[in-house]
């Protein structure tokens, strides 16, 4: 997550009204961490910058679905969740033929 994005999401998290929560992101860059100086309560400091190290998404996109009547694998090739995905995951991966 990047540092203006982790300090967003923090402000909100603790309850800051978006008034204050624009005040402290104003002068905060994309890529680069709050100034020591910078109008940032040091609650919102400390929980950005463990919001920071997380990714902003995780889910897996659902690019269509097949439907069939015989087992998937009898069709075409597939794999299973992806390495990483949650436990409650189930999706099935599979790989379509690219046409010229």
């Amino acid at each position: 997550m990047r540092p203006r994005l982790a300090v967003q999401e923090a402000g909100r998290a603790l309850g800051y009204p978006i008034g204050r929560i624009r005040e402290m992101t104003r002068h905060i860059h994309h890529h680069e961490p709050p100034a020591p100086d910078a109008d940032v309560p040091a609650d919102v400091r400390e929980l950005a910058a463990q919001l920071h190290k997380l990714p902003r998404h995780l889910g897996v996109h659902s690019g269509g679905m097949v439907l069939t009547r015989q087992p998937i694998g009898e069709i075409m090739p597939w794999s299973g969740p992806p390495p990483k995905a949650a436990r409650s995951c189930r999706a099935t991966r599979t790989m379509w033929p690219q046409q010229a």
